[in-house]
């Protein structure tokens, strides 16, 4: 009886142990079917389709395919950093810049990742407004990897913005050997080249320009660029060939009249300026043109009219002050020639310490003050708009710059 009872208990306790395993079973069922989805998705490759995409993504500003990535990303081994980097990106587009800076310096810990942890830092803190400090990571990028496309050409408008052209010639350069493709840096090339009177070359890098995809606007622009080089090297012929393609814009009516006056055909290129100024009395262009025509054609004193009427809208211009001096003096207007021909010298002058100024911002790339002296001399040279331009550079450089804040009606700095 005694044998009886204790086998009774053992099948008992069997059954109890039985009865507790499948119920344990049961109620970890769920937790089981997660924690094996997880380690299926920890021995899941990450598809680099899926991290393109999510880049891509991104510079479109739709965060999704990056957050998915994120999630996709937990758990595994050696994407750390490029979590990381997704992470900070999402951050960024949101404005969280400290977030979003501490996010990139993680990735930035990986050498595979650096470049583009240190382009992406470069971004923040340009965003932020630190822009030394912007120009600072950039360089470590192109340091990590030379070839980086992104801070090639990051910095090469941070330069072309703050004045350092022959810095910012050298990433353009680089620019356009890693990304042939790319019409940009060919047509900044050639307003920088066309800035420095060296022609040839800006119509170099023009016709490369032209020779890739342009949105229709942008290629008119380049269209009207080149063949101002083009009456520059008094090439008429090709000038008027390149601007027959652009819209019949009033600047392109200015442009084509000027090659056609080179070209021996003034009554044709007149008429075409006299259609301009019938639609704009103060088209510059078209006075200037006219003025310079009339000259020419031995006609000084109609060439005073246009050409005093070209004072009249840009006062300050060199240009338009010589020529009205000579036109005068053609005309026997001898006493306000010369007081004419005295003005231009003095805007000669006022135009030499900005030329001489200019080369002194391309040795002194982190000068703030010269590039207050630049916009205080613009506007001086009545050249409002590019005294902004400037004065927006000296605080790029120096956001506490109190006399550039004052001029464009800043509050002082914090």
């Amino acid at each position: 009886m005694k044998l009886e009872s204790s086998t009774f208990v053992r099948t008992l306790s069997w059954c109890c142990l039985l009865a507790g395993l499948l119920f344990c079973a049961v109620r970890m069922r769920p937790l089981l079917k997660f924690l094996n989805a997880h380690e299926i998705r920890k021995v899941q490759q990450l598809s680099e389709k899926h991290w393109q995409l999510a880049m891509a993504a991104l510079d479109e500003s739709d965060a999704n395919p990056a957050l998915q990535y994120v999630r996709q990303s937990l758990g595994k081994a050696n994407v750390k950093s490029q979590r990381a980097l997704l992470q900070g990106r999402i951050l960024l587009d949101k404005g969280k810049l400290l977030a979003a800076g501490q996010a990139f310096r993680e990735a930035a810990d990986s050498p595979e990742w650096q470049s583009r942890a240190n382009f992406w830092l470069g971004a923040t803190a340009y965003k932020g407004g630190n822009t030394a400090v912007a120009e600072n990571y950039w360089l470590r990028a192109v340091e990590a990897d030379p070839k980086s496309l992104d801070a090639h050409r990051s910095l090469s408008m941070y330069y072309y913005d703050v004045g350092a052209i022959d810095h910012a010639v050298d990433h353009l350069q680089t620019w356009t050997k890693l990304n042939v493709e790319d019409a940009r840096p060919f047509r900044l090339l050639g307003l920088i080249f066309s800035d420095y009177e060296r022609y040839d070359e800006a119509v170099s890098y023009y016709r490369s320009a032209l020779d890739r995809k342009l949105a229709l606007p942008v290629r008119d622009e380049v269209l009207r660029e080149v063949t101002g080089c083009f009456i520059k090297l008094r090439d008429y012929k090709t000038g008027l060939e390149a601007i027959a393609v652009a819209d019949d814009t009033l600047e392109a009516k200015v442009l084509k009249a000027d090659c056609l006056i080179g070209l021996g055909e003034p009554s044709d290129g007149m008429r075409l300026l006299e259609d301009v100024l019938a639609k704009d009395e103060k088209n510059f262009d078209a006075l200037m043109s006219m003025g310079d025509a009339k000259l020419l054609g031995s006609q000084p004193a109609e060439a005073v009219s246009f050409l005093r009427r070209a004072v009249e809208v840009n006062r300050k211009d060199y240009l338009a002050n010589y020529k009205l001096a000579q036109a005068l003096r053609g005309a026997g207007i001898a006493d306000e020639a010369q007081a004419v021909a005295a003005a231009a010298e003095t805007i000669k002058v006022t135009r030499e310490r900005f030329a001489q100024l200019h080369k002194d911002a391309t040795s002194s790339p982190r000068d703030a003050d010269i590039r207050y002296q630049l916009g205080l001399t613009a506007e001086e040279l009545g050249m409002t708009e590019m005294a902004a331009v400037w004065f927006k550079a000296a605080i790029q450089l120096n956001s506490a710059h109190e006399a550039a804040r004052i001029k464009l009606g800043l509050k002082p700095a914090a």
